[in-house]
């Protein structure tokens, strides 16, 4: 099973957002393209889900193996169904999407409530780097590989300078930056926003993470681009800026490994079985992927097959 967390995730998603959510198949019809034991999914049960998927994101589902996997998400949502059932769930629920939708907002918040505040602590500092941020300035000389070692230190000696100004009156780095730094930041006053230490290549990084207050100025920085200042402009370093974020995190990442243990768990003594067969045979393809199915649909397929109808 390939992805199952964020594949069944996005599916409920899309099931969740719906005014009226889409009823229970009736088990019409159609070709029979996957079976959970004697419970059936037919081709209608497929279409249904891609219209929907669809109607509401700009996803268009033609492979053979993106069919292929909502049909397992099809027997997948069958399977949670039947556990919901199982611990008490309400089958007076008029569809069966809903139940499970039901189903998952619990789970959720049994896991939320799990998350203590020792666990956030521990995350935070085993993964401080991708949670804090700054936000900074720079000033910027570009350097190129015809840029004479008296043009650079002629480049260092100016930005040394304007680090003495800015050192007495940091609200004059904006000024600065604007009129000197050569870079698209400069009509902003060199700002860049927040940003995670892993966003900026590591000498610049390195030296603006060392900036401890707000308005301090950096000394001079080479990197790949050139000569650098830095000033801090803003921080956002420490757990009670990140706390909300990874108390969600954590919720999001147990939830989707409880999901899929209960998954593994409901699958276990059951025969499930996805048609391959027929579902080639719903498609319109050229013969190179009934082959070999995975293939990408070929950027003319749509010219090619209107030739060959003409």
């Amino acid at each position: 099973m390939r992805n199952f967390g964020l594949l069944l995730l996005s599916l409920l998603i899309v099931g969740a957002c719906q005014t009226q959510p889409p009823p229970a198949p009736v088990r019409p019809s159609g070709t029979v393209l996957a079976k959970l034991d004697e419970f059936e999914v037919t081709e209608s049960d497929l279409q249904q889900l891609v219209e929907e998927i669809e109607a509401k994101t700009p996803k268009v589902i033609q492979t053979f193996q993106q069919k292929k996997e909502l049909l397992e998400q099809l027997i997948n949502v069958q399977l949670l169904y039947e556990v919901a059932l199982e611990q008490g769930f309400d089958e007076s629920f008029r569809f069966k999407s809903k139940l499970v939708d039901s189903f998952i907002e619990s789970l959720e918040e049994k896991e939320a409530a799990r998350i203590d505040e020792y666990m956030i602590d521990r995350h935070y500092r085993e993964n401080r780097d991708k949670y804090d941020e700054i936000s900074a300035r720079h000033i910027l000389l570009r350097v190129t590989p015809q840029t004479t070692r008296e043009e650079r230190l002629e480049m260092i000696r100016r930005l040394e300078g304007w680090r003495e100004i800015a050192r007495n009156a940091p609200e004059r780095f904006q000024e600065l930056a604007r009129q000197y730094s050569q870079d698209a930041t400069a009509r902003g006053g060199g700002e860049l926003g927040f940003f995670v230490r892993a966003t900026m290549v590591a000498p610049f990084a390195r030296a603006a993470f060392a900036l401890k207050e707000i308005g301090d100025v950096s000394e001079v920085v080479q990197t790949e681009f050139g000569y650098h200042i830095i000033q801090l402009s803003g921080d956002r370093r420490g757990l009670e800026f990140h706390e909300d974020a990874i108390r969600r995190e954590l919720t999001r990442r147990t939830k989707s490994q409880r999901l899929n243990q209960i998954l593994s768990d409901a699958r276990q003594g059951r025969e499930i079985r996805i048609f391959e067969k027929e579902i080639l045979e719903l498609l319109e393809l050229p013969e190179e992927m009934r082959q070999d199915p995975e293939l990408v649909l070929p950027e003319d397929f749509d010219e090619r097959r209107s030739s060959h109808e003409d």
